[in-house]
C-alpha cells in the first residue's frame, strides 16, 4: 500500500508545510515568524462542525509553538480552546482583531468566516484551502 502510506505521509506533514510555507512569506516581507502574532482562522475539523479532533489547527498551533510564534485563533464554533494544556487565546472575528495580527491563516473555511471578508484588513493572509483569491497580501499553500 505504498499510495496509501504516501497519502497517511502527506496529511501527517502537512501542518509543517503550513508553518514553513508562512515563516517564508513573512521572511520574503523582512518579518520572522519567531514572535510574530498569528491568527489561526478556522480550527475544527471541518468546516460548520464543532469537532477539534483530529484536527489540523491543533497541529498548525503547535507547530507555530514551537517556532515561537504567538498563536490565537478565531473559531465561530469554538469559544474556547486548549492545545496540549495551554489555552490558545481566542480573538474576535473584526477588523481591530485581524489588523492587530501579523498574519492570518486560513485553516478552516467556515461560512461564517468567508461571509465578513476581512481577510484584506490583514498584512498577510496564507490560504490552506485556495478559496481566496490570491493577491493584495492573499498567498495560498
Amino acid at each position: 500500500m505504498p499510495l496509501l502510506d504516501a497519502a497517511h505521509r502527506q496529511v501527517r506533514q502537512r501542518p509543517r508545510r503550513v508553518v514553513t510555507r508562512l515563516a517564508d512569506l513573512l521572511r520574503a516581507q523582512g518579518g520572522d515568524l519567531a514572535g510574530s502574532r498569528v491568527l489561526v482562522a478556522g480550527v475544527t475539523y471541518k468546516p460548520g462542525v464543532p469537532d477539534t479532533r483530529n484536527a489540523p489547527g491543533l497541529d498548525i498551533i503547535r507547530e507555530l509553538r514551537k517556532r515561537s510564534a504567538k498563536p490565537r485563533y478565531t473559531d465561530p464554533y469554538l469559544t474556547e480552546l486548549v492545545v496540549d494544556g495551554e489555552v490558545v487565546e481566542r480573538a474576535d472575528w473584526v477588523r481591530e482583531s485581524v489588523t492587530a495580527h501579523d498574519c492570518v491563516i486560513l485553516v478552516t473555511p467556515h461560512r461564517e468566516l468567508l461571509d465578513r471578508p476581512l481577510w484584506y484588513a490583514a498584512p498577510l493572509v496564507l490560504d490552506t484551502w485556495q478559496t481566496l483569491p490570491t493577491g493584495d497580501g492573499i498567498h495560498h499553500l
